[in-house]
C-alpha cells in the first residue's frame, strides 16, 4: 500500500516538474547551457517516460487487487484465469468476453492501454518559434524643419540652417531669395517620376524609427461656370476670307509672395461679333466659354512619419494632421544698428539675453521666419513648375457663314469653327511630361506626325498637387540640411522557447492522475476484502510456484509443464477457485489459502491482513 503511494506521489512530482520547466522557459532563449534544446527534450521524455512508468505500476497494483478480489471464491476455468492476467498488458492476449464480466477490471486495463497515447501530448505543450526583440539606440539622421533649440543664435549660423538661399550680413539683415539648386534638382526629380528619393541612411535591416515637422499643404476649391470673355485685337488675326483667333484658354499660375496657386481651364461653346471683322478689324470679339476654376491656398501640416527597413527594403508611412493657416512674411526683414552699437560680445558667445532688447526681438523674429520660409520653399519649388500659359487657336474659314441677328451682330456656333492647330505661348512646359500627364508613357499614334497636347486634359487636382508637396518633402531629407540624434528601433527575430499549448501538459498530467486516484481507492477496498496486499504478476508464473497436494499440482506434475505455451489442455480447462485448502495432505487445520478444485477448497472469509499466498515460494 506504501508502494502505491509512494508511486503516485512520484508521478505528482515529474508532472508538477514539467509544468514548471516548461513554465520557467516560456520566453527564454535555447542557449548553449541547460537550456538547450536538445537538453530540454532528453529532459522532457525522462520526465514523461518516469510519469508513465510510476502510474502504470501503480494502476497495476490496483488491477492486480482488484483481480485477486475477483478470483477470491469464483470457480474460474484455468484459461481464462490467464486471460484476465494478460489483459492488463494486451487486450489481444485477452478474451472480450471473458473480461467483459469485470467491466471495472476492463476500465483499470483501459486506462493502462491509453496512458501510452495521453503520453505523446506533453511534449508538444513547448514549441520553438520566432520573437521579435527590439532594441533601441541614437543614430544621427537627417531630419526635417526641426524646432530650434533654446539660445540658438541665428545671426552666428551658418546658411546650411535652412534649404534656400539667403544672405546674413554684419548690417543685421536677412532676406529669403529663393529655392537652393539641391532642392530644385529634388523637385524636378520628383514631378518628372512621382516617386520618393532614396533616403541618405540605411539604419539597418529591420530598424525603423520616427520623426515629426510642419510642412507645407494646399486646401483648394473647385468652381465652374460659364462666362463670356471678350477677344482683343492682339488675338485677331485677319486674312480674307479667313479669321484666326488665339484665346488664352489655360492658365497655371502660383503666387510666390502669398502662396496661393491659382488653376483656370476654359473651352469654347461659340462666339460673336458686333459686325463683320473683314470690315472693321478693332472690333473686339465676344467667346462664350466653360470655365473650370481650382483656387489653392497653403497651409503647414503636421507630418508625423515612420520610415522602416523591413528585411532591408525602404518603407515610408506618414500621416499628415493639425493644419494650421501658413501666412507668408515679407521676404527680408532688418535690424537697425545705430553707429554707438557693435557686435555684441564675442561670436564665441550665444547668450542671447545679453543682446540689446530689440536685437533679441529681431532674432525671435528671425527664427520664426526662417521656420516658416523652410515650408515656403518647397511651394516654391512646385510653383515655379507648374505654372503655365496656353493659347487655343481657332480659324473660321468664313466669316460670311456666320448667321446676322438683326443685321447688325453676327453670332457664330461651334460648327462652323475649324481647330487648325493648337500652339504654346507660355514660360513653361514642364507640365507635359510630369506625374500631372497621366498618359505621357502612351505610344504615339503612327499615323499622327505629332501629338497635340491640350493642358486642359492635365490632372491637376488637390490631392496630386498634395501628394507631389510630400514627396518632395520627403526627399528633401536627402539633402541632410539638419541632422539630429534619432531613436532607432532595431527589430531581432530570435528562436524562443513558448509554452503555448498549456493543456496539452495540464490536461493528460491531470486525467491520468486522477483516474490514478480513483483507482488507488479501488486498490484500498479491495486489499480490505482480500485481508493482504498481493503479488502482481502473471497467474502462471504464481501457479507454477505454488506446492500443495491438489489436482491441479498433479496435473502440472505429471506434464512436466514449464511455461504458459506447454500446458495441456486438460489443465486449462480445470476449473478451480481461490480459497482456504482442506482435505488430507493439503494443510487445512492450519489454513493455508490457494488455488483449488471446488472439492479441495472452501470459500475463506475475508478477514483484514490474510495472507492469500504465503506458501507459493518452491521450498
Amino acid at each position: 500500500m506504501i508502494k502505491g503511494y509512494l508511486l503516485k506521489l512520484i508521478a505528482l512530482t515529474c508532472a508538477v516538474a514539467h509544468y514548471l520547466l516548461y513554465k520557467n522557459l516560456d520566453g527564454t532563449l535555447p542557449g548553449n547551457g541547460y537550456t538547450q534544446q536538445s537538453r530540454i527534450s532528453a529532459l522532457s521524455l525522462l520526465l514523461v517516460t518516469t510519469f508513465k512508468t510510476t502510474i502504470n505500476a501503480s494502476v497495476g497494483l490496483c488491477f492486480s487487487q482488484y483481480l485477486w478480489y475477483i478470483l477470491h471464491g469464483t470457480v474460474v476455468p484455468l484459461k481464462q484465469i490467464e486471460q484476465l492476467f494478460t489483459a492488463r498488458s494486451n487486450l489481444a492476449l485477452g478474451d472480450i468476453r471473458v473480461i467483459w464480466r469485470a467491466p471495472l477490471l476492463l476500465a483499470i486495463a483501459a486506462s493502462l492501454w491509453s496512458l501510452g497515447i495521453a503520453m505523446i501530448y506533453p511534449p508538444g505543450a513547448l514549441t520553438v518559434g520566432l520573437k521579435a526583440y527590439s532594441s533601441t539606440k541614437n543614430f544621427t539622421i537627417s531630419v526635417m524643419n526641426p524646432k530650434f533649440p533654446e539660445g540658438w543664435d541665428p545671426m552666428r549660423a551658418d546658411e546650411g540652417e535652412h534649404m534656400y538661399s539667403a544672405a546674413v550680413t554684419a548690417t543685421f539683415a536677412n532676406v529669403y531669395s529663393r529655392a537652393g539648386h539641391p532642392l530644385k534638382n529634388i523637385a524636378k526629380s520628383v514631378f518628372n517620376v512621382g516617386q520618393i528619393s532614396g533616403l541618405p541612411i540605411n539604419t539597418g535591416e529591420n530598424s525603423s524609427y520616427t520623426m515629426s515637422f510642419r510642412a507645407p499643404q494646399f486646401s483648394c476649391q473647385n468652381k465652374t461656370y460659364n462666362a463670356t470673355i471678350l477677344i482683343g485685337k492682339e488675338d485677331i488675326y485677319h486674312r480674307f476670307p479667313r479669321t484666326r483667333l488665339t484665346p488664352t484658354m489655360f492658365r497655371s499660375h502660383y503666387n510666390s509672395t502669398s502662396g496661393y496657386y491659382f488653376l483656370q481651364r476654359q473651352w469654347m461653346t461659340e462666339f460673336s461679333q458686333m459686325g463683320n471683322p473683314a470690315q472693321n478689324l478693332s472690333d473686339p470679339i465676344e467667346m462664350m466659354v466653360k470655365v473650370m476654376e481650382l483656387n489653392c491656398k497653403p497651409h503647414s501640416a503636421l507630418y508625423d512619419v515612420k520610415i522602416s527597413y523591413l528585411s532591408g527594403v525602404e518603407k515610408i508611412d506618414h500621416t499628415i494632421g493639425d493644419f494650421q493657416s501658413l501666412s507668408i512674411p515679407r521676404v527680408s526683414w532688418t535690424y537697425d544698428l545705430n553707429d554707438s552699437q557693435s557686435w555684441p560680445n564675442s561670436k564665441n558667445e550665444s547668450n542671447i539675453l545679453s543682446y540689446p532688447p530689440k536685437l533679441q526681438e529681431f532674432i525671435q523674429t528671425t527664427m520664426k521666419n526662417i521656420h516658416i520660409f523652410n515650408q515656403v520653399v518647397i511651394l516654391d519649388t512646385i510653383g515655379g513648375l507648374i505654372t503655365h500659359q496656353w493659347k487655343d487657336t481657332f480659324t473660321l474659314d468664313d466669316w460670311n457663314k456666320c448667321n446676322p441677328e438683326r443685321s447688325t451682330k453676327f453670332r457664330c456656333s461651334r460648327r462652323v469653327v475649324e481647330i487648325e492647330s493648337r500652339e504654346f505661348n507660355a514660360n513653361n512646359s514642364e507640365p507635359f511630361s510630369s506625374v500631372f500627364q497621366q498618359n505621357r508613357f502612351n505610344r504615339m499614334n503612327s499615323s499622327v506626325a505629332y501629338i497635340i497636347e491640350d493642358p486642359r486634359e492635365l490632372h491637376i487636382t488637390e490631392d496630386m498637387l498634395n501628394a507631389v508637396l510630400t514627396n518632395i518633402t520627403l526627399s528633401a531629407l536627402k539633402l541632410r540640411t539638419w541632422l539630429d540624434y534619432v531613436p532607432v528601433t532595431t527589430t531581432t527575430n530570435l528562436p524562443t522557447y513558448r509554452f503555448s499549448h498549456r493543456k496539452n501538459i495540464i490536461v493528460p498530467y491531470t486525467v491520468c492522475l486522477s483516474v490514478a486516484a480513483i483507482f488507488a481507492i479501488v486498490e484500498v477496498w479491495s486489499m480490505w476484502q482480500n485481508g493482504a496486499p498481493v503479488a502482481d504478476g502473471g497467474f502462471m508464473q504464481v501457479m507454477m510456484a505454488t506446492r500443495g497436494d491438489t489436482e491441479m499440482e498433479r496435473l502440472v506434475f505429471e506434464h512436466t509443464s514449464q511455461g504458459a505455451e506447454s500446458i495441456p489442455k486438460e489443465l486449462r480447462e480445470l476449473k478451480v477457485r481461490y480459497g482456504e485448502l482442506i482435505g488430507e495432505g493439503l494443510g487445512a487445520s492450519t489454513g493455508v489459502m490457494g488455488f483449488g478444485t471446488v472439492s479441495e477448497t472452501t470459500v475463506a472469509e475475508r478477514r483484514p491482513f490474510l495472507r492469500i499466498s504465503g506458501r507459493f515460494d518452491r521450498e
